[in-house]
């Protein structure tokens, strides 16, 4: 019976055991495929050569991986895995065999890519480092192929194998590239120790092995303390590299385009790179805690600055020089080391020595022509204190530029680690050029610039000030406008604002301008002087503006003191420009070409004050100009003037208006001497055509030969052909105007007064109807010729004629005046009295027509007077000029 019931047992048992053999397998490779269809693998298809208890063997199998961004198609030969049981426990993986495979690539466009949900959960390490119990003790793959996209159509490959040993916690993992110029291996040794902590690897190393080409060795591990918190990351870099030859190039051909690399052909000495650093990772882990890149970034920088704790060293040696693309040859070394606990910096260095050549610019500085060849960067930074604040990390740089413009800057600074801080305690920027063209159509030569300065820069505030006066020296020429021998000196200059805020950043500069010369057509060659001060956005103004004070000298005689006020609407400025004396000369004539030659300043004084404002585009110009004029005295062609004095009122606005209500000139000498001539008149003309206004006279009046001439108030129309006057000449004496004329032979007594209607043309003036005469009782006149007399002697007629007219006492004196522009004069004169001496004092009447060539007697009259040499010359001259045919 007991027999029985053990065998019904065993029986039940084989049974059970049978079903599951047989049902969890079937079961298992009914599921599998959706199984790892979760896991983004599908259209697995395998041939299955055998399988035991201890081993499966399959001939062909293949899959296709697809997930996100990335497909791919894997295929197996001769795969077999081998296990170990340990009781009912999970199996023991023994080894994995693949005798060959391939994985190629596929186009992710042409497949469909699953939805994968988004962990969006911080970054954490994970509880254990422990190597997964799955994983076998041997991988063995003798040939694997990896199809992936080049620069080929279809593709490139690399034909590789792989090893991994594994004993315990200690893995060894070898991968071999056999079709490179040489070898490639990559291998990786992982010890993750027997440790319990939270934290604990205690040693990875990551080698490349690239025989001549490239070696790195990356040596890593991640330690936390008993309590499981506090995890240290340490780790050492190593890498050492060659460019690559020939072979090299090819092979690096199918996968990149080398086309547009620079020529590698001076790189003979190889790249080495070491860095070693031990660092609490905390810091680094916390960054993952927000979504917000800017917030994590933050957030990292605080954790840093609290938490950070441990050493960097890292070596650089670049001996060759590399082209790098967009920046040139670059060769150089940097060394650096760190040491920090608890977020405080206990000692660092920081070395660099870097030179660049073909140096490459971007395109907005190649505009400049600075011609840069060459850049030369020097960079050092030590512990000055310990500890050091990261705030205020110290900083020597010197940069220097070589080309056509030769820059140097070098500064002694602090800087913030998170660069948001910047303070220059002491730069030098200078600057040399023979020949430069910055801009199109500026050529500057000669220049140079020495500027030291202190400099401090908080986001977003800047300051800048000057450590010592400011020199900037060079010449300028561009079209219409040449600056010779410009030099200028600051002795202040500070900037404080928001660069990106120009407008409102607060400028003070205090500084002198001297020039040798400015080339310009409106202005002669002669030296320039500015000295003055720029305040902008002042502490109290209420909007954006800059007051510029100083003063303008010319050629030291010259000078116009300035105040002006700049606004982004527009500007004004209240200008003077004190007494001139003109007895040592005349420098408006100086200043400018367009000063009229035949104009001469030679006594006196002049000056004057005056205010402006207007628009930057120029089209709203307004202001007024008072004018002195104090006993000025000159020549004008052949006309003299003495003691000028007065004011002359320029205004702007829609119109140009000129104005003088006192001018008066002690005495103007053109053959008859006119003294002393007062006026008031105004002159008003559209600013778009100043020759084209009027002329307002009011009164105007001098005085001729114990007589007076005045002109009748009129207004003058310059926009018509010609403008008429009329002028009145009151009790000028006839003896004195017969005394200045050249011939002496007629002298005489009386006043003369009348009207002479007058019409300015273009080429001169013409008289019509004018009309003189004697004011009563009259006078005498007496002509007396010696040749006429002779001539008398022969003619009854005229001896009458010259008997009556050696003494005639005239009681109506009466002519008409007419002139033309060609300079002839005609009297038409009437003559009534008699001779008391001839025939008892009878009545006699004269009409006598006389032509007198006026400029010629003027001329004669100016040839006569006390004038001149230039004046002389110049009467010479037009005497010359009418006799010419």
């Amino acid at each position: 019976m007991k027999v029985s019931l053990l065998w019904r047992r065993i029986t039940i048992g084989l049974f059970i055991a049978l079903m599951v053999i047989i049902l969890v397998p079937a079961i298992l490779l009914w599921q599998l495929p959706r199984i790892m269809e979760r896991y983004g693998v599908f259209d697995a298809r395998w041939q299955l050569t055998s399988f035991s208890p201890r081993q499966l063997v399959i001939e062909h199998a293949s899959f296709r991986v697809q997930q996100p961004g990335f497909a791919a198609l894997v295929e197996m030969r001769n795969f077999s895995v081998s296990w170990q049981w340990a009781g009912l426990a999970m199996p023991k993986i023994l080894q994995v065999n693949i005798a060959a495979g391939r994985l190629r690539w596929l186009p992710v466009a042409d497949q469909p890519v699953p939805e994968v949900a988004d962990d969006a959960g911080p970054f954490t390490l994970p509880a254990s480092w422990q190597l997964p119990q799955w994983l076998p003790q041997q991988i063995h793959v003798d040939h694997w192929r990896w199809q992936l996209p080049c620069t080929r159509a279809g593709g490139c490959e690399l034909a590789s194998g792989l090893q991994v040993l594994r004993q315990g916690q200690m893995l060894d993992a070898r991968l071999m590239v056999h079709n490179t110029p040489e070898p490639l291996e990559l291998s990786l040794q992982w010890n993750s120790g027997e440790g319990g902590t939270k934290y604990s690897l205690p040693a990875a190393q990551f080698t490349l092995a690239g025989g001549r080409f490239i070696n790195a060795e990356f040596i890593t591990s991640l330690v936390g303390d008993a309590a499981g918190d506090s995890p240290r990351w340490d780790g050492n870099l190593g890498l050492t590299a060659m460019a690559p030859d020939a072979a090299w190039l090819e092979f690096l051909g199918e996968w990149v385009s080398v086309e547009q690399w620079p020529s590698l052909d001076a790189f003979t000495n190889p790249v080495t790179l070491s860095l070693v650093w031990q660092a609490d990772a905390e810091p680094l882990l916390a960054a993952s805690d927000s979504s917000d890149s800017s917030l994590n970034y933050q957030y990292f920088l605080n954790e840093i600055h609290q938490r950070l704790h441990g050493k960097v060293e890292l070596s650089a040696l670049l001996l060759s020089a590399i082209p790098v693309p967009a920046v040139g040859d670059l060769s150089g070394q940097i060394r650096l080391s760190l040491a920090a606990r608890d977020g405080v910096l206990l000692q660092h260095a920081l070395a660099v020595e870097s030179q660049v050549d073909a140096l490459v610019l971007p395109d907005a500085l190649a505009t400049l022509d600075t011609g840069w060849q060459s850049l030369t960067l020097k960079a050092h930074s030590a512990s000055a204190e310990t500890p050091t604040a990261l705030e205020a990390l110290p900083l020597a740089l010197d940069i220097a530029l070589a080309g056509k413009v030769n820059t140097r800057l070098v500064v002694a600074a602090t800087v913030a680690d998170d660069l948001q801080t910047l303070n220059i305690e002491d730069g030098r920027l200078t600057l040399d050029a023979a020949q430069w063209q910055p801009l199109e159509g500026w050529q500057l030569s000669a220049v140079a610039l020495d500027s030291h300065f202190s400099l401090a820069w908080q986001q977003p505030e800047l300051r800048f000030s000057l450590l010592s006066p400011l020199s900037l020296a060079g010449s300028v020429k561009m079209e219409g406008l040449g600056v010779q021998g410009a030099q200028l000196a600051l002795s202040q200059l500070e900037l404080q604002g928001n660069p990106q805020l120009w407008q409102q950043v607060q400028l003070a500069l205090t500084g002198d301008l001297a020039v040798a010369a400015i080339e310009q057509e409106m202005l002669q060659a002669h030296p320039w002087r500015w000295q003055g001060s720029v305040k902008a956005n002042a502490p109290g103004d209420t909007v954006p503006l800059a007051h510029v004070d100083g003063s303008l000298v010319f050629d030291d005689r010259l000078t116009v003191t300035h105040k002006a006020i700049l606004q982004e609407s527009g500007w004004q400025a209240e200008v003077e420009m004190p007494d001139v004396f003109l007895l040592a000369g005349n420098p408006f004539a100086l200043l400018t070409p367009l000063w009229p030659e035949l104009l001469t300043l030679a006594a006196g004084r002049t000056g004057g004050k005056g205010k402006f404002s207007g628009d930057w585009q120029m089209e709203k110009l307004r202001g007024s100009l008072a004018w002195r004029l104090a006993d000025v005295g000159g020549v004008y062609d052949t006309t003299a003037f003495r003691r000028a004095t007065g004011t002359l009122n320029l205004t702007l606005g829609e119109r140009l208006s000129l104005a003088t209500d006192n001018l008066v000139v002690g005495e103007v000498v053109q053959g008859f001497t006119f003294a002393p001539i007062t006026m008031s008149a105004r002159y008003n003309a559209p600013l778009g055509d100043l020759m084209q206004g009027q002329v307002t006279l009011g009164k105007v009046e001098a005085g001729l030969l114990d007589g007076l001439v005045s002109v009748v108030p009129a207004t003058m129309d310059f926009s018509k052909a010609s403008q008429p006057l009329e002028i009145e000449l009151t009790n000028v004496d006839l003896g004195r105007l017969l005394a200045e004329h050249p011939s002496s032979d007629l002298t005489g007594t009386g006043k003369i007064s009348g009207r002479v209607p007058v019409e300015l043309t273009k080429t001169g003036f013409i008289v019509r109807e004018g009309r003189l005469a004697a004011q009563q009782p009259g006078g005498r006149l007496q002509y007396r010729s010696a040749r006429v007399n002779d001539i008398a002697k022969t003619s009854e007629g005229m001896k009458v004629i010259t008997d009556a007219l050696d003494d005639f006492h005239y009681t109506v004196l009466d002519s008409g005046v007419s002139y033309d522009e060609n300079g002839k004069l005609m009297l038409a004169v009437r003559l009534q009295g008699s001779n008391p001496a001839l025939e008892g004092g009878r009545a006699i009447n004269f009409n006598i027509t006389l032509e007198e060539d006026l400029p010629a007697m003027i001329a004669s009259l100016q040839l006569g007077n006390q004038l001149g040499d230039d004046i002389k010359k110049r009467v010479q001259q037009r005497i010359q000029r009418r006799s010419t045919p």
